[in-house]
């Protein structure tokens, strides 16, 4: 007891706090895994990369070849006021496949459309077949119109027809699919963009081809 009757002074001991030790091990663990896993992915690039440069290696890809060999006016009539034109042109279109590994399967749901001056025409679709191989498919496509035509592009369309030079835009869209020994591509879409000059737009005429020039775009 103090002398004050109070309880005896308390010594405060000082507390210590042990330090867990590091766990070395874990860290060599974690940088072994990630180095392993790095290897593994270089080899799976390395490994897809020889895949890819092989199979375009085998298959030799080249674009197809599209032409307009004939156009045959059967209809191209305008109404009295110049408002309104029928036009039936009968079209024969070549289609060229050079690729030795690679069929082409063209599906529905296509679009071939004649335009003079920004109006359309006419308008029709290519049919839906298998081209194989190595092969050059001819095919003739029926086009049918009946659009606004009007003064201004009568008088445009007279100019060209005397001058047995008219610019004719030929827009084609097809939906695709490249199939390649036992596999084969989800659908894509080839658009063909030809410029044409002919020399008469006059019905059971017939039509000369006097140039073109083709675009090719897909879409995939």
């Amino acid at each position: 007891m103090s002398e004050t009757g109070g309880p005896p002074n308390r010594r405060n001991l000082p507390r210590y706090y042990s330090k867990k030790p590091e766990k070395d091990g874990d860290g060599c663990i974690n940088c072994g895994c990630f180095l392993w896993f790095c290897i593994f992915l270089l080899v799976f690039i390395f490994i897809l990369a020889g895949i890819i440069v092989y199979t375009v290696l085998c298959l030799d890809p080249k674009p197809s070849v599209y032409k307009f060999n004939r156009l045959q006016i059967g209809e191209f009539d305008m109404s009295p006021d110049l408002s309104n034109l029928r036009t039936e042109i009968d079209m024969t279109v070549e289609a060229e496949n050079p690729n030795r590994n690679i069929g082409i399967s063209y599906e529905k749901d296509s679009l071939v459309a004649v335009v003079y001056k920004g109006a359309m025409l006419c308008s029709g679709q290519l049919p839906s077949f298998y081209q194989d191989r190595q092969n050059t498919t001819i095919f003739n496509v029926k086009l049918l119109g009946n659009s606004t035509f009007g003064p201004v592009l009568h008088s445009a369309l007279e100019e060209n027809q005397h001058a047995q030079t008219i610019p004719l835009d030929i827009y084609v869209k097809v939906p695709v699919i490249i199939r390649a020994w036992t596999t084969h591509t989800r659908e894509l879409t080839v658009f063909v963009n030809a410029n044409v000059v002919i020399d008469n737009l006059k019905a059971k005429k017939k039509v000369s081809i006097k140039s073109a020039t083709y675009k090719y775009n897909v879409k995939f």
